[in-house]
């Protein structure tokens, strides 16, 4: 801090190179400033689009959550209920693998 002081008041020529130098800081902090700022604009829309893309995640979530409790599990894996195989077609079924077992 005394050498500051002793700059202001003494020499004008380290007076002038101190007055530079400052002034060069200050026109780089504001530079850097406006490239954040210009960087935060360009963002904006993605971070938007990100906010609207987890949302519909979200609310897709909710409803597959909800299907699966209400025990709808076909719905969660994304298929279709099958068909149940009738009684008639099971013991056939059963009995064409075994019928050869004992030949």
């Amino acid at each position: 801090m005394r050498a500051a002081m002793n700059i202001l008041r003494g020499d004008p020529d380290k007076k002038y190179f101190f007055d530079l130098a400052t002034d060069r800081v200050a026109q780089d902090m504001a530079q850097q400033l406006g490239q954040i700022k210009q960087a935060m604009r360009y963002s904006q829309e993605f971070v938007k689009e990100m906010d609207i893309q987890n949302g519909v995640m979200s609310e897709k979530g909710q409803r597959l959550l909800t299907k699966y409790q209400n025990g709808d599990f076909n719905a969660v894996l994304n298929e279709k209920p099958q068909a149940q195989p009738s009684f008639a077609t099971t013991k056939k079924a059963s009995d064409d693998a075994y019928s050869s077992l004992l030949d």
